[in-house]
């Protein structure tokens, strides 16, 4: 809860892993207004943006905003709640490619329909 709520922070840093966030949040407006092609785009940018939070597990990051040397975060690995993240992140596209071949294939059908009638 602390790196979502203070993850911004990390730009000071150089550490861009937490903007995946809101990239998700757009992501998921796009599907809700069927723009598909939109929400799997913002949704692979999403992902490669939550994959640099990798880089956390190399570098430390600032435990407060003072940013003083002494009080540093560091992560030593992967937990379940990293990888029930980047899979959120990751159901975004999936679900727009989903979507938009759903989409495709019932204008074909439609269009196939008004054909033969």
């Amino acid at each position: 809860m602390t790196l979502l709520l203070c993850g911004w922070l990390g730009a000071v840093e150089m550490q861009w892993g937490w903007f995946a966030n809101p990239l998700l949040l757009l992501t998921l407006i796009l599907l809700l207004m069927g723009r598909y092609r939109g929400a799997f785009w913002v949704g692979v940018v999403a992902v490669l943006v939550g994959l640099s939070t990798l880089s956390w597990y190399q570098h430390s990051i600032p435990a407060d905003e003072g940013g003083s040397p002494d009080r540093q975060l560091e992560l030593l690995y992967p937990t379940l709640g990293f990888f029930f993240w980047l899979g959120s992140l990751v159901a975004g596209p999936a679900c727009a490619s989903i979507l938009a071949k759903r989409e495709v294939e019932a204008k074909a059908a439609a269009s196939r329909d008004s054909v033969v009638v």
